[in-house]
Order: structure tokens, then sequence, then C-alpha cells
């Protein structure tokens, strides 16, 4: 029994989009078959969409679309920057608020800020081409996860250590930005708590800080 040897050649001159090929089929004997017209070979690249909105700040509250476009070459698998391209985005579920970007010679690409209300907004991005040179669609869909918190620093001290039924007792504090030189934050709620009472219930209510 032999094992038979397989190679593809192209049926003149091969395209970007693709080519017809001939299989030829050769043996341990040598002896030699070709199917010609056996089928085509795609060389054009397939696009890959990665992109993420970002996590919004608390004194930037948008998400902004960035990532990178890639195109991936057939067999290999290796990949390519897809430069140039337009990718689109809007904002789900009603596919509204349509923004582009265009990517960069590495196939990156940043694109404009959307205001964001609340975790678990979700936005929809989409790219697609039909060129010699790539063919096809990558659209996939990213969510707001979590903000990026301000860091800041309480000191709070009350006026006395034990109060009567009934007695008022002052809670005076600061609060500064930690990553700011220790800046005061004002404008700022706190909730100032003196313990609980015999149900559980917290005894304390919330203050706003000095606008300075």
């Amino acid at each position: 029994m032999t094992t038979p040897k397989t190679k593809a050649t192209p049926a003149g001159a091969p395209t970007p989009c693709g080519g017809l090929t001939n299989v030829t089929a050769t043996d341990s004997k040598g002896n030699t078959f070709t199917r010609e017209g056996a089928g085509t070979l795609d060389f054009t690249l397939r696009p890959e969409l990665r992109w993420s909105v970002g996590k919004p700040a608390w004194n930037d509250r948008n998400a902004r679309p960035q990532g990178t476009l890639m195109g991936v070459q057939p067999g290999s698998g290796d990949k390519v920057p897809l430069a140039g391209r337009t990718v689109e985005f809007s904002r789900l579920p009603d596919r509204t608020e349509a923004t582009s970007a265009v990517t960069a010679a590495d196939g990156t690409f940043t694109g404009a800020p959307y205001p964001v209300a609340a975790v678990g907004e979700e936005f929809f991005g989409t790219f697609t081409e039909d060129s010699e040179e790539a063919h096809g669609t990558d659209s996939t869909v990213s969510r707001v996860y979590e903000y990026q918190p301000r860091r800041v620093s309480i000191t709070a001290a009350a006026d006395k250590t034990r109060a009567q039924p009934g007695e008022t007792v002052t809670v005076s504090g600061r609060v500064v930005d930690a990553n700011a030189a220790g800046a005061a934050v004002g404008d700022a709620p706190v909730k100032v708590s003196l313990g609980r009472d015999g149900r559980g219930s917290e005894v304390g209510k919330v203050v706003t800080t000095a606008p300075w």
C-alpha cells in the first residue's frame, strides 16, 4: 500500500482574494496524479476587533472605546495591524449615539467619550470590510463594570466621649484627597454616625463638607 503526498498548486496568478487551485498527489512509487480546479484558497485577512470602554473615574464619568483592530492571516494565524480603518460604536440597547474611531498605524484606536450614568451600561462596537486585503465582520459588546473611585482620608472627633439622653454631641472633622497632597475635599457627602440604637439602627445623619 502506498501513501500519497499532496501539494496545492495555484492555477494561474494568485490574487489577494483567493485563487483556483490544482491538487497534485504523489505516491511512494513516484506516481503522480493531478486534479485541476480542485478548490480555491482565500488569502484575505480576517478582522479581529478587541476593545473595551475603560473605567470611568469619579472626576471623568465617561466611557471611551479603546482597543486594537488586527487582521488574522489564514493558515498561520499571524496578526497584522489594520491601519486607517474606521471602527463604529453605539450605545445599547437601541444602538443610539453612533460614533466612530480611525485606527493608527499599529491598529490601535480611541473613540469619543460616552457619558455614563451607572455601572452596567453597554456599548456595541463593529468593523466590516470586503476588500482584496481583508474580508469579514467582527462585532462585540463592552460593558462598564466599575468606576475608578476617589480615595480620600477622613479625620473626625466628637466634643465629648459620653452623652446623656437628650444631650447634643458635635462631631467635627476634615476630608482630604490623599492623592492630591492632602487637598481639602469640598461639597462631599459624609455620613456621621454615633453608633446604633436598641433596634440595631444607625444613629446619625449625612452632612456635606464645606466648599473649601
